[in-house]
């Protein structure tokens, strides 16, 4: 049996959550709640149909994620971060596409960009790679959204943690990060 753990508390830092994912994944249990630096960012403030499943199998790549949903891989979101100059921003990306860093330094009007290291996606979002939530970052990124999510109604995205995701239309998941839809893949 499932059950929704509300991780609403003020005050709880992002280790903590961790852990206590760590345990919910244990018990297969759902999680509502997103959290920011210091506070909590609630889904259901944005949409209260939104829920953070907690899988029990690893959703760390987009193939992972699309068998544990029985879903096309390409409804799955990656959340990458690249470093732009001296900037970082997040490409949400279809999970059966590849980020193009042409069509990227195009579309951002930026010369000199890369794969953020996995320390840099740590300090920049507060999250460890395989986990990246598109939004609830420690820092304010801007998010450019991959143009081919457009083609599914539905599209799943991390939320915090490796096995963990949260289902959202398409159209939401642009107002919710608010995200600029681009060409940016190959």
């Amino acid at each position: 049996m499932t059950k929704t753990i509300n991780l609403g508390v003020l005050g709880i830092d992002h280790g903590h959550i961790f852990d206590m994912l760590d345990e919910m994944f244990k018990e297969g249990c759902n999680c509502n709640y997103f959290w920011t630096e210091g506070s909590p960012l609630t889904l259901d403030e944005f949409d209260k149909n939104l829920q953070i499943q907690v899988l029990k199998d690893t959703a760390r790549t987009a193939k992972d994620a699309a068998n544990a949903l029985n879903c096309e891989e390409g409804a799955i979101v990656k959340s990458l971060v690249f470093k732009a100059e001296t900037e970082f921003l997040i490409c949400l990306v279809s999970g059966d596409k590849r980020c193009s860093l042409n069509k990227l330094k195009k579309a951002i009007s930026k010369k000199d960009v890369s794969m953020a290291s996995a320390e840099d996606v740590k300090t920049q979002t507060g999250f460890t790679i395989g986990g990246v939530s598109p939004v609830g970052h420690i820092n304010d990124l801007n998010i450019v959204i991959d143009k081919t999510l457009e083609r599914f109604r539905v599209v799943y995205a991390a939320a915090g943690h490796p096995n963990s995701i949260f289902e959202i239309n398409f159209s939401k998941l642009k107002d919710l990060t608010n995200g600029r839809i681009e060409d940016i893949t190959e």
